[in-house]
């Protein structure tokens, strides 16, 4: 007859079996390591090591409470502590003991000797003969239990490694979408930035008479060149050129070498009358040289604008004659208006402070004076430029022209 009781595992099966739960825990398998334990704990409920482990697998706080309980009662002398039943120790998720197919409640209960119950155990227990794991869990939970109650504070709750990684996505995702909507940011305020920078700055208004419909009267003319309509050939300066130094014989005179003669220069306000047409510029800065372009219209060297008053004093409505305003440089090149370029003058900037009519349009007879804009298109080497009125000898210089 066997001194042991058919439902109690002898020592050495508790440690093997010990073994395989710390084995199985330190696999990730906490499931099955606690369902071991809790077999373990109804089978051998005077063994202080199988507290100590359920106690450090615990899955919920009164089951560890309950594991503290039954070492606290081993530690005292003379105690025994009560079997648990099977409801006490496993809560609803004993379930999952069910998947431990050695070891069941059944199986624990029904056993007849200490082999048997040996025998169900899992057959991994063999091949592994440590169980250092679960020693040092035990040692753990046996400080544990040496605290009184009043001062153990529960375990937080630690969040599942698949929910943390979950959030830190999240995190991580919400600082990327921060990071590209400030870059997003950055880069519309450089682009407007340089757009605003990169802007022409239109060219300066020039004041224009702004009178319509009722003559003006000018100021008296300091001169008023009146010539006939023959065409007067214009003297052209002859190009400096080096010529040999010839030493002068005792009895020679030195000559002075040719000197360019400066074109008279007319002063403004000053009125030029050529047929039915009179013509002024009022001020200096009216005959100015440009930068850049006129709208979409590009100058192949340079444009300069020229805001004349000019008044028709014949009978009917008539256009400005093309060749009745000429520019004139140091060298004698004759440029004439720039074709269609005071129409798009007068698009672009507008008429009033820039001017009445443009050099295509007809200007109505008898309204006195109004205010032409004509722009030249002029080599961008040029020097000396003048506005002459037909072929005179006098005119105004081009203000800004070097």
């Amino acid at each position: 007859m066997n001194d042991t009781p058919r439902d109690t595992l002898p020592p050495d099966a508790v440690t093997r079996l010990l073994g395989t739960a710390a084995r199985l825990r330190q696999a990730g398998d906490v499931a099955r390591a606690r369902a071991l334990l809790r077999v373990l704990a109804a089978q051998r409920p005077d063994d202080a090591r199988v507290w100590r482990a359920l106690a450090d697998l615990a899955e919920s706080r009164e089951e560890r409470l309950t594991a503290l309980r039954h070492l606290v009662a081993l530690a005292r002398p003379g105690t025994t502590p009560a079997v648990p039943r099977a409801s006490a120790v496993t809560p609803t998720t004993m379930a999952i003991a069910g998947r431990e197919p050695a070891v069941t409640s059944e199986t624990a209960g029904t056993s007849t000797s200490s082999g048997a119950s040996v025998a169900g155990a899992p057959r991994a227990a063999a091949r592994h003969d440590t169980a250092a794991a679960a020693v040092g869990s035990a040692r753990q939970s046996a400080g544990a239990a040496a605290t009184p109650a009043s001062e153990r504070t529960a375990t937080p709750a630690r969040h599942p490694p698949a929910r943390l990684a979950r959030r830190y996505n999240w995190i991580g995702l919400a600082l990327v979408g921060v990071a590209l909507v400030i870059f997003a940011v950055l880069l519309l305020s450089s682009n407007r930035f340089s757009s605003i920078a990169a802007r022409l700055t239109p060219t300066p208004p020039l004041v224009g008479t702004g009178v319509t419909g009722a003559p003006a009267t000018p100021a008296p003319p300091t001169r008023v060149v009146d010539q006939a309509a023959t065409a007067v050939p214009v003297p052209t300066a002859p190009p400096t050129v080096a010529s040999p130094v010839v030493l002068p014989s005792p009895t020679a005179t030195a000559t002075p070498a040719p000197t360019v003669t400066p074109r008279p220069t007319l002063a403004p306000g000053a009125v030029v009358t050529r047929d039915a047409w009179t013509a002024a510029l009022l001020r200096p800065d009216h005959a100015v040289a440009l930068s850049g372009a006129i709208g979409t219209l590009q100058p192949r060297g340079r444009f300069v604008l020229a805001l004349v008053a000019v008044a028709n004093g014949g009978a009917t409505a008539a256009a400005i004659p093309q060749d009745l305003f000429v520019l004139v440089d140091s060298r004698g090149n004759r440029y004439a208006p720039e074709p269609g370029a005071s129409s798009v003058y007068l698009d672009t900037y507008g008429r009033g402070s820039h001017g009445d009519f443009s050099l295509e349009e007809a200007i109505p007879a008898g309204i006195g004076n109004v205010s032409v804009p004509i722009i030249f298109d002029v080599a961008a080497e040029a020097r000396g430029l003048m506005l002459l009125v037909d072929d005179s000898d006098a005119g105004w210089p081009v203000t800004g022209a070097p």
